[in-house]
C-alpha cells in the first residue's frame, strides 16, 4: 500500500513547501513549528483540550508545512523527530488516536 502522506517519487512527507529532501524538510518543520508554538504564547487557542481542540493545536503548529495538519492520520507512522534529537517515535495507530488523547499519564 502506498503511503498517502509521502511523495510518490520519494520517501518524504508531502508538504506545502515542495521540499523533497528529508533533511531540508526536517529543518523547515522545526523552524515553522517553533515559530507557531512561540505564537501560541501571545495568541493561545482557547478550548477544552478535547480531541477537536488538540486537532486545532496540531493545525496551528504544522499547518504552514502540511496540508493535512489537524486531521487524524489514516495510516500508522514511525518518524525520527528533529525536535527530539532525531529519536524515532512510533505514534498511535490511526484507530487509536482519539482514544489515546483521553488516557491519563
Amino acid at each position: 500500500m502506498l503511503d498517502p502522506y509521502l511523495y510518490k517519487d520519494c520517501a518524504v512527507l508531502r508538504n506545502r513547501l515542495g521540499i523533497k529532501d528529508e533533511d531540508m524538510l526536517n529543518l523547515a518543520e522545526v523552524e515553522f513549528s517553533c515559530n507557531a508554538i512561540n505564537d501560541l504564547l501571545t495568541n493561545p487557542i482557547l478550548g477544552d483540550y478535547d480531541f477537536a481542540h488538540l486537532c486545532r493545536f496540531h493545525a496551528h503548529i504544522f499547518g504552514d508545512v502540511y496540508d493535512w495538519a489537524g486531521q487524524p492520520r489514516t495510516v500508522p507512522i514511525e518518524k525520527a523527530e528533529a525536535v527530539l534529537g532525531y529519536m524515532t517515535i512510533e505514534y498511535a495507530l490511526p484507530q487509536e488516536i482519539e482514544s489515546a488523547t483521553h488516557e491519563q499519564p
